[in-house]
């Protein structure tokens, strides 16, 4: 190799990195304080608990599709409709389902139906785009495309003193990403042509959404809870206090997307020698990670998000651990996704998602939030070690597994 080539997966995290901490940190620190401001922190919460909604639909469809085309052995074969076709059909479901959770949690009125819906419709073909660079390992494209919703974010934040419509301030990043896919990616080519292929590449997708809704349903179990069993200012309290945890965690996205992609020309069998020199790393890295989170949450909170200061501050060591804890485990889960068959990913997900609801709803019975922030930290606490556990079992054996194309790749945000 080349000291060019040897370089490039340095590169390509890099440029990960900077596209998605410049999005993110964006909606964190420009974009979601503004809202909390004019809405105050009950009404905050509501729409964090509605765009949690949003992440579970659109991330769940437009990221299973895809890792259908990243994954799927025949892609070269299949056509740019395989996939927007059901990606259409897939958002039918979605309007279905936001227009029920909008009855269900009282907040219906049409300029929600209407506006939440074409938010999730858009951001779903959002979370597939990217795979126009992720398959053609162009991660300085990647980047720009997050810099491209970033930037429309912040024109959505003085928008929104114009016309004061939440779901407007985030509509004008996500068309200028699919705008840029539109000029100068092929995805979007030939939207309906279909080949022979179609009723593979649908079966590959809906397999991979089971895991993909799993996935996002955990991440985003914490608001739902919130929202249902206490009211939208628990959620906002415990998003501020999770805040600096998330954000620092948003280094596990795209190390995780360069790991899998180079994971992904990987044959045979993986040492266990190798598994003990990464899970040291994500142990020594979540470590680190915790202690510099813990010190400086305080001033974000106080900076951001005065009006719960107090509130957060009560549960901010087990709301950080928590999300150190999640993310680490989401890097060890890597070697899960890679090298087994998707039932063993999809049985762990259930199992970690029943041990997290059930502690979390324990822990909001008998000590309120606090209660919630432990028992999200034992959810998956007892997920990171189950996971360590499994690899190191004598039966366990890292291998590519006999149906690589329906291997799932995890994708988490914030």
């Amino acid at each position: 190799m080349t000291k060019k080539q040897k370089m490039q997966p340095i590169l390509n995290l890099m440029y990960s990195v900077i596209g998605l901490v410049f999005f993110n940190g964006i909606i964190q620190f420009v974009l979601y304080p503004y809202l909390n401001r004019q809405l105050g922190e009950e009404s905050f919460g509501i729409v964090l608990t509605l765009l949690s909604l949003i992440a579970i639909v659109s991330g769940s469809f437009g990221t299973a599709t895809n890792n259908a085309r990243m994954v799927n052995v025949l892609e070269k074969e299949t056509k740019n409709g395989d996939y927007n076709t059901i990606l259409l059909i897939l958002n039918a479901v979605g309007f279905a389902v936001v227009t029920i959770f909008l009855v269900v949690a009282k907040v219906f009125d049409w300029t929600n139906v209407i506006f939440i819906n074409l938010l999730m419709f858009i951001t779903t073909f959002r979370y597939y785009a990217d795979v126009e660079y992720r398959k053609k390992l162009k991660y300085f494209s990647f980047m720009i495309y997050y810099v491209l919703i970033g930037i429309g974010y912040v024109i959505g934040r003085f928008l929104y003193m114009v016309l004061p419509i939440w779901q407007v301030s985030m509509l004008i990043g996500e068309a200028l990403a699919l705008l840029f896919v539109l000029v100068k990616g092929d995805i979007f080519k030939k939207f309906f042509q279909c080949s022979a292929h179609r009723n593979r590449v649908w079966r590959i997708t809906c397999s991979l959404f089971i895991g993909e809704l799993i996935a996002n349903l955990i991440l985003h179990s914490d608001r739902l809870l919130l929202f249902y069993l206490m009211d939208g200012n628990a959620v906002t309290v415990f998003y501020a206090a999770s805040l600096v945890g998330k954000l620092a965690a948003l280094v596990t996205v795209p190390l995780t997307g360069v790991i899998m992609g180079y994971l992904a020309r990987f044959q045979g069998e993986f040492p266990k020698k190798y598994i003990l020199i990464y899970l040291t790393g994500i142990f020594v890295m979540g470590a680190l990670g915790f202690v510099v989170c813990y010190l400086i949450s305080p001033f974000f909170i106080e900076k951001l998000y005065p009006n719960v200061y107090d509130e957060a501050m009560k549960i901010l060591l087990f709301a950080i651990l928590s999300q150190i804890v999640f993310f680490c485990s989401n890097l060890l889960n890597i070697l899960i996704l890679k090298f087994y068959k998707s039932i063993v990913q999809l049985i762990f997900s259930l199992v970690y998602l029943a041990i997290f609801v059930v502690s979390c709803i324990l822990g909001i019975h008998y000590a309120g939030l606090l209660g919630f922030s432990i028992g999200a930290f034992i959810g998956t606490s007892v997920r990171i070690l189950l996971l360590t556990v499994f690899l190191f079992l004598p039966v366990s054996r890292l291998k590519v597994p006999q149906n690589p194309d329906l291997a799932q790749i995890e994708n988490t945000g914030v």
